[in-house]
């Protein structure tokens, strides 16, 4: 069956109430940047939560976990070198075969790509979700969007290496007008040409990546849809079971004692002793009657 997309429109601050709302509470707020300035340092993880096809609403079958180190710099610190751990912790079906960001400072290319995605594209679509500057994908092509049949499917961890090349001069041009004259001085005409002036570019000192965003395929009959960073809701945990019968003092009334709560208030004690000397007063007066 072809792979359709469904656009998903939503800004990211209606994807996070979404999230909210799914996980019953307010969401706490999700990782959406990673800034990278030493090798080995650790990062936070990225969660990525999958969208109903054609809706903003939480789809609570997909999700996964990206995790990104620097591993070291390179080239005079104009290639700065990774490792990832892309996990589809999803409990549906699924192919997550595409994950984009974008970059600061600017990309001149990538190399070094091993492990669970061998593509990448820079300044590539991804289905629905629009531009990104770099993306690890399981085909080739200048679309972010995947299509192969590689990736990581649901329960299983994706790793590799990618490594990222900055720019280290930038080349302008401008527009030089020389005169030309003839052998008695005079000015004959003027030659405009364009000449590249070359500037050199630090290397940089951090490295950022954000705007985070997935591209699951293979869902049941052959959907597919996209995730964008959010908190993941996990389902709340089962009540406690009751007590045992016996297990709070031998007897059902203790049973129950337990497990309908704490033991009352002195002030709640006066009332129910009231309440008792008044009906007992009541039972007296009837029998009395009838006696006479």
């Amino acid at each position: 069956m072809p792979d359709r997309t469904f656009s998903l429109a939503a800004p990211l601050a209606a994807v996070t109430a979404a999230l909210a709302l799914a996980a019953g509470g307010p969401a706490a707020a999700a990782v959406t940047s990673l800034t990278f300035t030493t090798p080995g340092a650790p990062e936070p993880q990225v969660y990525i939560a999958g969208y109903q096809v054609g809706t903003t609403a939480l789809d609570a079958g997909l999700h996964s976990t990206f995790a990104v180190s620097l591993v070291g710099v390179s080239n005079n610190g104009y290639q700065w070198n990774f490792g990832y751990t892309l996990s589809n912790t999803s409990t549906e079906a699924s192919r997550l075969s595409t994950i984009g960001w974008d970059v600061g400072p600017d990309l001149v290319g990538a190399s070094g790509l091993s492990g669970a995605f061998g593509q990448y594209a820079e300044d590539g679509q991804l289905a629905s979700l629009g531009t990104f500057e770099f993306c690890l994908k399981d085909t080739g092509g200048a679309s972010c969007s995947g299509g192969g049949s590689g990736g990581v499917a649901s329960g299983q961890v994706g790793t590799g290496a990618f490594s990222l090349n900055f720019e280290s001069a930038i080349t302008t041009y401008v527009t030089v007008q020389t005169p030309v004259y003839n052998k008695k001085g005079k000015l004959i005409r003027t030659d405009t040409s364009t000449q590249p002036v070359v500037t050199a570019v630090a290397a940089p000192t951090s490295v950022t990546f954000s705007n985070f965003g997935v591209h699951y395929q293979s869902l049941a009959g052959g959907f597919s849809t996209v995730g964008v960073p959010g908190d993941i809701p996990l389902p709340p945990p089962p009540p406690p079971p009751l007590p045992p019968v016996g297990a709070l003092g031998g007897t059902v009334d203790g049973a129950l004692e337990g497990s309908l709560g704490a033991v009352p208030e002195p002030a709640a004690w006066t009332l129910m002793i009231l309440g008792f000397g008044a009906v007992g007063a009541m039972l007296r007066r009837r029998q009395g009657v009838a006696a006479g």
